[in-house]
């Protein structure tokens, strides 16, 4: 079990938050073991954009919603 102050899972979901803004337009590569260990809520808001690839804010989406779960 980790323990962090409230400050550090706020400074966490900021990252996230701007990261997911920042991230639409750069393309990259999600490995099938992530896809695999991801519940399908979380895999059913993802998917490939217009070229058939996967942007840092979907991979962001997926972090988030795992780090959500780790935090309850």
């Amino acid at each position: 079990m980790i323990v962090l102050k409230d400050t550090t899972y706020v400074d966490i979901d900021d990252f996230l938050d701007q990261t997911e803004v920042i991230g639409k337009n750069i393309p990259t590569q999600i490995s099938n073991v992530l896809y695999q260990s991801c519940n399908t809520v979380a895999l059913s808001n993802v998917s490939p954009n217009s070229t058939g690839q996967l942007c840092v804010t979907q991979e962001v989406r997926l972090l988030k919603h795992m780090f959500l779960q780790l935090r309850s």
